[in-house]
């Protein structure tokens, strides 16, 4: 009874794996004849093409792709690629695709380049789409996005980036961080009916530098020339475990050994795109390490020249440490252990703000306390000078000065000089 059972699913099994084999290399056949027939400026290589009809899937091998328009080249030692079985027959039917609803692409080894310059080199990097985009959508994107979900996530492994280098030059050193990444995962999902995009995830490990979030956004036009934000619900966490160098020769150079940072939120736009007042409710906290200035050339000239007014030089600006945490909820900023510690003086500061819903500067100032300790003798015998020489007295608890203010953020009046 068994065997009567067995024996036709076998044959059902072989039947379906044969078939399966036959029709892919049909299907194989037609496609790398497709490909060669592509027109001269499109060029496409590679050493192997197999078709998987039961699983809709295309494996080449040894791939390279150049993008006719932007010179890209893209190149692979494996390419998979997954999609709908009646989209995937349109392309071997007709040479075309009209509508898209379904990508999977899965690299292996893969290289990013312009004119033999790599910009991107990695082990793997997987992307995937679903949704719903027709010929008609995409060439619509300026003025209006397409009316279905769209859904986009990329997740990258063990990547090689070349350094970044942006026309300000100043951040280039900073950025030289990214260019070996562990891992880096973006998902995205664009809800075009309710007017939202959400970035479910973005999360990048490059060994010394941690970054983690997801936005989610309400936003305003009806395609990307119109585009901009509403409301974003925002909330990030980064951090830098190592030294990072910036800047520029000739001017200023900087150089930052620890950075933490952390932001939870929620922003509000106007119609124009600008920045409604202060946040609805949000949460932030940033705390760094030995900060260093150090300026050259006509930059350092003025910088000296300031700073000896106070009995300072530039080295004296180095930041050993500095903390910051600021609460806000219910129109009200709160800020607290919040601490400055140079080698010449620490400071710390403790202070509740009244939000004005139009402009930040407008904040009322319910209560702030700002206190200066440890000051250095020459630091603080040249602040009594000056203080002498304009007609006012310090304010000061024992050594320290202690500053307590009143009024707004955009006209503070300290105790014992303005009030």
């Amino acid at each position: 009874m068994k065997a009567k059972v067995i024996v036709p699913v076998l044959l059902l099994i072989i039947s379906v794996f044969a078939g399966n084999w036959i029709l892919g290399s049909i299907a194989s056949k037609k496609l790398d004849e497709r490909l060669t027939k592509l027109p001269d400026h499109i060029k496409v290589e590679y050493s192997e093409l197999k078709v998987n009809p039961l699983w809709s899937s295309i494996t080449l091998k040894k791939i390279s792709y150049t993008n006719p328009n932007s010179g890209y080249t893209i190149q692979s030692e494996v390419l998979r690629v997954k999609m709908k079985y009646k989209e995937a027959l349109e392309i071997f039917k007709n040479g075309k695709l009209e509508s898209l609803s379904k990508l999977d692409l899965d690299f292996d080894h893969f290289k990013l380049s312009n004119n033999k310059e790599m910009y991107l080199l990695g082990e793997d990097m997987i992307i995937n789409f679903d949704g719903y985009l027709s010929q008609k959508d995409l060439k619509a994107l300026q003025h209006k996005f397409p009316d279905e979900n769209q859904n986009l996530s990329i997740n990258l492994q063990n990547a090689e980036v070349s350094k970044v280098q942006l026309e300000d030059g100043r951040m280039n050193g900073a950025l030289n961080k990214l260019t070996t990444i562990k891992s880096a995962e973006l998902n995205m999902a664009l809800r075009p009916k309710a007017k939202r995009l959400d970035f479910e995830r973005i999360n990048i490990d490059a060994g010394d530098l941690m970054f983690d979030a997801d936005v989610n956004m309400d936003y305003q036009g009806e395609g990307i020339e119109g585009f901009s934000a509403k409301m974003v619900d925002l909330r990030y966490n980064t951090q830098l475990t190592d030294g990072v160098e910036w800047g520029e020769e000739g001017e200023a150079k900087f150089t930052l050994q620890e950075f933490d940072s952390s932001f939870d939120g929620i922003l509000n736009y106007d119609e124009d795109g600008e920045l409604k007042g202060a946040p609805e409710k949000a949460k932030f906290s940033l705390k760094l390490k030995d900060l260093g200035m150090q300026f050259e050339g006509s930059e350092k000239q003025k910088m000296e020249a300031q700073l000896s007014m106070l009995g300072l030089k530039s080295q004296d600006l180095f930041v050993t440490e500095l903390t910051i945490q600021a609460d806000i909820k219910d129109g009200r900023c709160e800020i607290k252990n919040t601490n400055l510690n140079l080698s010449v003086f620490e400071a710390s500061l403790d202070a509740a703000l009244i939000l004005d819903e139009n402009k930040v500067e407008g904040s009322d100032i319910e209560q702030m306390q700002m206190r200066i300790s440890s000051i250095n003798p020459k630091l603080n015998e040249a602040v009594s000078n000056l203080a002498n020489t304009f007609g006012f007295k310090i304010p000061r608890d024992g050594d320290d000065i202690l500053l307590e203010v009143r009024g707004s953020l955009s006209k503070p009046q300290v105790k014992g000089i303005h009030y």
